[in-house]
C-alpha cells in the first residue's frame, strides 16, 4: 500500500445533502434521548448494576449505578470528535488514491460514512444505556443474544455501503 500524497491533497467543500442533515439531526437526537435516558432512570437504579456483559448478552461484571453516565458521555465526546473530524476529509486514509478528479467524490463518501458511523454509534450507545438500565431494574442481568449481532450490523453496514461506493468512483 502506497503511502498518501498528503501535501497535493486540495480542501473540498462537502455540502450538505438532506441525508446528511438527518444524519446530523439524528446523531444528535440520539445522544440527547441517551442522556433522558439515564437521567430518568437513574433515581429507580440500585446501588449496583450490571457494567459488562459477556459475547452471550449475560451480565459478566458490576459496579457503581453512577457508572451509567459513563455510556452517554462516551457517547458524547465520540459524536463530537467525529463531527470535528468530518471536517477534514484530506487527512483521512482511502483504499484508492486520491486524485484531482476523483478527490470529491472520494471525499464525500468519506464524510457520509463518518456521519453515518455517528449515528450508528450513538444508536449503539443508546442501546447500551437501555439494556443496562432495563437489566439493573428487573433484575434480569441481559441485555439478550441480539445485541452483539446488532452492533455488528449497525457499524458495518455503512462501512460496506461506503467501500461499494469507493470501489465504484475510484477513477
Amino acid at each position: 500500500m502506497e503511502k498518501p500524497d498528503m501535501e497535493n491533497r486540495r480542501k473540498h467543500s462537502i455540502p450538505l445533502t438532506p441525508a446528511d442533515s438527518l444524519a446530523e439531526w439524528l446523531g444528535w437526537t440520539l445522544v440527547i434521548i441517551n442522556w433522558f435516558i439515564v437521567l430518568r432512570a437513574f433515581g429507580d437504579l440500585p446501588d449496583t448494576i450490571p457494567t459488562h456483559f459477556n459475547l452471550a448478552g449475560e451480565a459478566d461484571g458490576y459496579g457503581s449505578s453512577l457508572t451509567l453516565f459513563l455510556i452517554p458521555v462516551i457517547s458524547t465526546v465520540s459524536v463530537l470528535g467525529m463531527s470535528i473530524l468530518e471536517r477534514f476529509p484530506e487527512i483521512y486514509n482511502y483504499p484508492v488514491k486520491i486524485t484531482p478528479e476523483n478527490a470529491f467524490s472520494q471525499y464525500s463518501a468519506a464524510v457520509r460514512l463518518v456521519r453515518w458511523l455517528k449515528v450508528s454509534l450513538a444508536l449503539v450507545f443508546l442501546l447500551i444505556s437501555i439494556g443496562t438500565t432495563a437489566s439493573a431494574t428487573s433484575g434480569c442481568g441481559r441485555l439478550g443474544i441480539w445485541f452483539l449481532p446488532l452492533v455488528l450490523l449497525l457499524i458495518n453496514l455503512p462501512l460496506a455501503i461506503y467501500l461499494i461506493r469507493v470501489f465504484r468512483n475510484k477513477k
